[in-house]
C-alpha cells in the first residue's frame, strides 16, 4: 500500500484512518486523499534523511558530508513531491531560498501554526545544525498525520509544548 521505512504499522494505521471511502468523482474525497498521501510521503522523507543532513533552521546548506536541508527542503527534491507541485513553495531572495509559510501551509492542508512548528518557522536561524534530532521531526509529523497540534521543537527557545 505505503512504501514506509521505521514504523511502518503505524503508516498503514494512519492510511486507513485518513482515507476516505472512494465516491465516483467526488473532489472532496479526492483532495482528502492526496492531502493524506502528501503527509505520509512527508514521513517517508522525515524517516530517509541521512544521518547529519537534516538542519530545520534552514532550507539547505551545503555540508562537509553533503547538502543539508530542512524538512521542507527535503520535500522539494524529492521526486514524489516535486511531481505534486511542492516547488511552487519555494522563493528565491537577497539570503538565498526561503519558504512561502501560507504556500506550504495550503499544500498540506495545515493550519499556519502546525505548518510553522513541523517545519521550524520558529527555529532561531543560527542554531546548532543537529538541534533538532530527527525523531523529533518524525513524532511531529506523526502528530500532524493523526490531527494532534504540532509542538515547537525543544531547540526554540521560549517555546514550551
Amino acid at each position: 500500500m505505503y512504501a514506509l521505512t521505521g514504523s511502518a504499522d503505524f503508516g498503514k494505521r494512519m492510511a486507513c484512518k485518513l482515507r476516505r471511502p472512494a465516491m465516483s468523482n467526488d473532489p472532496e474525497t479526492e483532495e482528502a486523499t492526496m492531502i493524506s498521501d502528501r503527509m505520509l510521503q512527508l514521513r517517508r522523507i522525515a524517516v530517509s534523511i541521512p544521518d547529519g543532513l537534516l538542519n530545520m533552521a534552514v532550507v539547505e546548506q551545503a555540508a562537509e558530508c553533503g547538502t543539508a536541508r530542512c524538512l521542507a527542503g527535503w520535500a522539494t527534491v524529492d521526486p514524489w513531491f516535486v511531481a505534486q507541485g511542492i516547488t511552487r513553495v519555494l522563493r528565491v531572495g537577497r539570503q538565498g531560498r526561503y519558504i512561502d509559510w501560507y504556500e506550504l501551509s495550503a499544500f498540506f492542508a495545515l493550519a499556519e501554526y502546525d505548518t510553522k512548528t513541523l517545519f521550524g518557522a520558529y527555529l532561531p536561524r543560527y542554531m546548532d545544525p543537529h538541534a533538532v534530532s530527527k525523531a523529533e521531526v518524525i513524532a511531529n509529523v506523526d502528530r500532524a498525520i493523526s490531527g494532534v497540534v504540532t509542538v515547537p521543537y525543544a531547540a526554540v527557545p521560549g517555546l514550551l509544548a
